[in-house]
């Protein structure tokens, strides 16, 4: 991956980030700069410079997360290994009472980050509960795959993604909505047509492949 695509990865980030993040980033110097021009006029000379090695720093540190968000894989682990096990067992019991079948707990690139992978492969639907951190709340989220290699996911999250994705893979956040609203939600709304099956052993393969579809699709962007 060369210096170009790095380049474009951190501004498909930043474009993609909350207000807060983006207002650090340009208000902060903004800022800065007025208060110095007010206070110290030759000071304030520097702070365009300052700022934009600042950002060459922020580009970079945020390109290269982004690239290994690319590389997830999913490793089976232990219950006992989970971040916010109380959290997910009542996800989990929810989802059982909803005909969701258990398929296994995962760790997502040895990371504290763990999901926890069900499937109803008679609504081609598969379930993912994600720990969240010690600080964030897990949350559960819908996702059902289609022929041409497009998918459809109804997340609780709070947090949507900044990756840039192909249009026929449709991601609708929901958060603060119950187990059941949100399967509900992603049952109406859910295009119909070219399902692909999901089989409980399918659903590592199923995740690490969308990913990687949405890393290929964000490096031939940074081609173009």
């Amino acid at each position: 991956m060369n210096a170009w695509i790095l380049f474009r990865l951190g501004i498909e980030a930043i474009r993609g980030s909350n207000w807060r993040f983006r207002l650090f980033i340009f208000g902060s110097p903004a800022l800065i700069f007025l208060v110095l021009l007010l206070v110290f006029p030759p000071a304030a000379l520097v702070v365009p410079v300052v700022w934009l090695l600042f950002f060459i720093f922020a580009l970079v540190v945020v390109a290269l997360q982004m690239r290994q968000l690319l590389d997830i894989k999913l490793k089976p682990c232990l219950f006992r290994a989970v971040v916010n096990r109380d959290q997910i067992a009542r996800l989990a019991g929810d989802l059982a009472a909803l005909g969701f079948v258990h398929v296994g707990f995962f760790q997502v690139d040895g990371r504290d980050l763990f999901v926890e992978g069900l499937a109803r492969p008679d609504w081609k639907v598969y379930a993912m509960i994600t720990s969240g951190t010690e600080d964030t709340d897990a949350y559960v989220e819908f996702s059902s795959a289609y022929a041409d290699g497009g998918s459809y996911c109804v997340s609780g999250g709070k947090t949507r993604s900044v990756l840039p994705r192909p249009a026929n893979m449709v991601n609708v956040h929901h958060p603060g909505k119950s187990a059941d609203e949100l399967l509900g939600l992603f049952l109406r709304t859910r295009p119909d047509g070219g399902l692909l099956d999901t089989p409980p052993d399918g659903f590592q393969e199923t995740v690490e492949r969308e990913i990687r579809r949405m890393g290929e699709y964000i490096v031939k962007r940074g081609r173009d």
